[in-house]
């Protein structure tokens, strides 16, 4: 019913956005996962270095320039990293997901590859409270 639908984005919504912290490493940022079958996108909370809306523009120009690189027609890239002197960020476009993960600038790529892993699994693990994968109509 039309109620239960509304319930259901109800939780969604006033529930907090994940904390990097959640995902248990050190080196994470931020991150944002699109699930392209449902799409619908999740996203971690920003927290420090990222106070201000400069700090904020400027990840969010980073991430769009991945983004760019991952979507361009004339480059089909699946994965990219990208370091710069402030965050190290990684783009990844599967056939089921899209993912940006934001991380320290001196994180190993061990540590990356951990990290994202543990994002993955989460959302996986959690999939039917941070989507809404099935809708009633009304």
């Amino acid at each position: 019913s039309f109620f239960f639908f509304k319930s259901n984005v109800n939780k969604i919504l006033i529930k907090n956005r994940l904390l990097p912290d959640e995902i248990a490493c050190d080196d994470l940022r931020y991150f944002a996962y699109k699930s392209r079958g449902l799409s619908q996108y999740i996203s971690s909370k920003l927290s420090k270095p990222y106070i201000t809306n400069e700090q904020h523009i400027r990840l969010f120009e980073l991430i769009r320039y991945i983004y760019g690189r991952l979507h361009h027609p004339n480059q089909q890239l699946k994965i990219i990293y990208f370091k710069t002197e402030h965050e190290s960020l990684l783009g990844w476009l599967a056939p089921g997901f899209e993912l940006h993960v934001v991380f320290s600038p001196f994180v190993t790529m061990e540590t990356v590859i951990l990290c994202t892993d543990r994002i993955l699994s989460y959302i996986k693990r959690e999939e039917s409270q941070l989507f809404i994968i099935r809708c009633e109509y009304f």
